[in-house]
């Protein structure tokens, strides 16, 4: 792929200009999967590609991130870490898991629990409950 690579946080996301088939030679590397069960994730909801344009001035506007989410933009839980967690559910392909559950809580704190499954750098969650985040709760963020 070649195009525009965006950072924010941890993560990395590219604008394409172009793409080709990989050889056999540049095939794709294989990382092993882990699945965590009860996993329990403290985040902001938000849309991706806004998440990855946005700049730490700009103000948090659910109505705008609501409105990405319905055109089509996946929804993630991202952690003050910087790391981005995407809804998933058991199915493939996995459509839009999470939206009726996350939408409602868009450009807010939330605490989620479910299975963390990890795979290379990449984080996804099949979601068991959302709730908005008390930071007097206890427990440990995984």
């Amino acid at each position: 792929m070649t195009g525009r690579i965006i950072k924010r946080g941890k993560e990395r996301g590219i604008i394409v200009d172009s793409f080709a088939a990989l050889t056999e030679q540049g095939a794709a590397r294989s990382f092993p999967s882990r699945e965590s069960t009860h996993a329990r994730i403290i985040g902001r909801v938000t849309a991706l590609a806004d998440w990855l344009g946005r700049t730490e001035q700009r103000d948090n506007d659910p109505d705008k991130t609501r409105a990405c989410v319905a055109a089509g933009d996946p929804i993630v839980i991202v952690d003050k870490a910087g790391f981005i967690y995407y809804p998933v559910t058991t199915t493939v392909p996995s459509g839009p898991a999470g939206n009726p559950l996350l939408v409602q809580h868009c450009e807010q704190e939330v605490e989620v629990t479910g299975t963390l499954m990890t795979r290379g750098r990449e984080h996804a969650v099949i979601i068991d409950k959302v709730a908005a985040y008390s930071p007097g709760k206890p427990g440990k963020q995984k």
